[in-house]
């Protein structure tokens, strides 16, 4: 399955996305964090793409809003 995304720019879904891929680059501790969550949320939902996306986004929005700190 594949999945595109595609947005009108200038976009702020667009800079988080961006912003928090650029804050896993620079922070192999929170990458760790990261993978650890998406496991946990794995084992949860399932093979359910939405309720994934769903139940990761708590953990997402809290390192954007450290970020914009």
């Amino acid at each position: 399955v594949t999945q595109v995304h595609l947005y009108i720019l200038p976009a702020p879904a667009w800079d988080e996305k961006l912003a928090f891929r650029d804050a896993l680059r620079a922070d192999p501790d929170l990458v760790a964090a990261y993978a650890a969550e998406k496991r946990r949320v794995a084992e949860l939902v399932g093979w359910d793409k939405a309720a994934y996306a769903e139940a990761k986004g708590p953990f997402v929005r809290g390192v954007l809003d450290r970020l914009n700190r």
